[in-house]
């Protein structure tokens, strides 16, 4: 059962879904049963699916571990953001000297290709080839 989920739920599978949809809303249950019916799904002997879906599970909860673990920190940084501004405009923090020190121009982040040594249209040219790709 785990593998046909998993199957249903890759790029190939809703291709078909999204081409057998009918209608101009394109909702799923305007689909005819006859397009279901003419869906491809590979599966292989019930061992090997078993070791596929295993595998998908697996590093599936690692994936959505470190989303868990991003999301709650960018939470933490959104509150400590509404604090500390929060503490600067009541005046609970006195930021005048940091203000002092700061920079006219804002200074621009260097690029991945910056710190690799390429020229950013070089950088720029890898990156439309990868996405062509």
């Amino acid at each position: 059962m785990d593998f046909a989920v998993q199957a249903m739920n890759s790029r190939y599978y809703r291709r078909q879904v999204e081409e057998a949809i009918s209608g101009a809303e394109g909702l799923a249950n305007n689909m005819q049963l006859s397009s279901l019916r003419d869906f491809q799904l590979v599966i292989p002997p019930l061992p090997e699916a078993k070791v596929i879906a295993a595998y998908l599970i697996r590093e599936t909860r690692r994936l959505d571990t470190t989303i868990t673990r991003t999301e709650r920190e960018i939470a933490l940084m959104r509150e400590f953001r509404t604090r500390l501004v929060a503490d600067v405009v009541t005046g609970q923090l006195d930021v005048r000297a940091a203000a002092a020190n700061l920079p006219d121009e804002p200074q621009e982040p260097e690029t991945l290709a910056a710190e690799e040594g390429m020229e950013s249209e070089e950088a720029e040219e890898d990156f439309d080839t990868e996405e062509e790709s």
